[in-house]
């Protein structure tokens, strides 16, 4: 993969990293990750790394194409470099020309309902339906942090943004909400 556009959208799409943080600042996405917060292992690659809202990242993934660009990006790098040379506006226009008029929030939001979803199905499975409001509030968020503690961000912010409420729509009914 020899677009830095093109790696960065894998990373977005299959982990949910973030698009970016601001250069310099004290959080990274996508864009912005330093060659020190991966670690390629003989089977996977690591990132650690502090997201938005000071969110700490520590995903590992046993994805062999992932592996292969952190590998790739981060030869003849050192620690301080970043791992990628390209920027959001960069990755959106990337993803513009083969699915025009989504943005790379769309991916990750997908991935996010993606998720929420799983959690959803597995509550489902072990507990009753919430029977009143404080229930349906309790279960909403341990989805959303369920949610958050793959992809990283708050878990409030997942609830606001990220996760589709129609995937409640049951349990709202069964609290009678």
């Amino acid at each position: 993969m020899t677009d830095p556009a093109a790696a960065v959208l894998h990373l977005i799409r299959t982990l949910g990293i973030s698009p970016g943080g601001s250069q310099g600042a004290a959080h990274y996405g996508a864009t912005t990750l330093l060659v020190r917060h991966i670690e390629v292992l003989q089977k996977a690659v690591r990132f650690s790394f502090t997201a938005h809202h000071g969110v700490q990242m520590d995903l590992r993934t046993d994805d062999p194409l992932t592996r292969q660009i952190a590998r790739t990006y981060a030869v003849d790098k050192r620690p301080s470099d970043r791992l990628f040379d390209t920027t959001p506006k960069k990755v959106n226009a990337y993803l513009q020309r083969f699915l025009p008029g989504y943005t790379v929030k769309d991916l990750r939001t997908s991935l996010c309902c993606t998720l929420a979803r799983v959690e959803i199905a597995r509550i489902d499975a072990e507990r009753e339906y919430p029977q009143n409001v404080e229930e349906l509030e309790l279960y909403m968020r341990d989805v959303a942090k369920f949610v958050a503690s793959e992809v990283g961000n708050r878990w409030q912010a997942h609830l606001e943004a990220n996760i589709n409420p129609k995937l409640f729509d049951h349990w709202r009914a069964a609290a009678g909400v």
